[in-house]
C-alpha cells in the first residue's frame, strides 16, 4: 500500500512540475509575465522625486523582452540591497548632495528584491536598466 501511494504521489508531483514548466514557457513566449517593477529616483539639483510602477504584463512583447534582458544582464537578484561605494572614488567625491538616489524593487513570481543606491555607487551592470527606466515610458499593449 505504501509503495503504491508513494508512486502515485510521485506521478502527480511530476505531472504538476511538467505543467509548471509548460506554463513558464507559454508565459515567456507570449509575454505573460507576473513581474512588477517599482522605480523611484530622488535628488538631483531640483530635488524632485520621480516614481514609476510597471506591471510588465501590460507592456508590448518587445518591451518585455528588452526589460527581461536588462534584468538578466544586471544580475539584479544577486546584487546587494545597498551596493558599497565604489573603491575608485576619492574622499572628495563621496559627498555629492545633488546626485540622484535610486530605489528599485522587482517582484517576479516568488522572488522579490529591492536595491537602494546613489548615482555614484550604482553598479555598472545595473546602469543600463536604470537608464531604460529613466528614459523609456512604459507603453500599454
Amino acid at each position: 500500500g505504501f509503495y503504491l501511494t508513494t508512486l502515485g504521489f510521485s506521478r502527480v508531483t511530476q505531472s504538476y512540475a511538467n505543467f509548471l514548466a509548460w506554463l513558464c514557457v507559454i508565459r515567456g513566449k507570449y509575454g505573460m509575465s507576473n513581474m512588477r517593477i517599482k522605480f523611484e529616483r530622488s535628488g538631483g539639483f531640483a530635488g524632485m522625486i520621480i516614481s514609476k510602477e510597471i506591471d510588465v504584463s501590460k507592456l508590448k512583447p518587445a518591451e518585455v523582452k528588452k526589460l527581461e534582458g536588462l534584468i538578466q544582464t544586471s544580475e539584479f537578484f544577486k546584487l546587494p540591497k545597498k551596493p558599497a561605494p565604489l573603491a575608485a572614488m576619492s574622499k572628495r567625491s563621496i559627498a555629492q548632495p545633488d546626485r540622484f538616489q535610486y530605489k528599485l524593487t522587482i517582484e517576479d513570481d516568488d522572488k522579490k528584491h529591492t536595491i537602494t543606491a546613489s548615482e555614484q555607487n550604482l553598479p555598472s551592470t545595473l546602469k543600463p536598466l536604470v537608464d531604460w527606466l529613466n528614459t523609456e515610458p512604459p507603453t500599454p499593449k
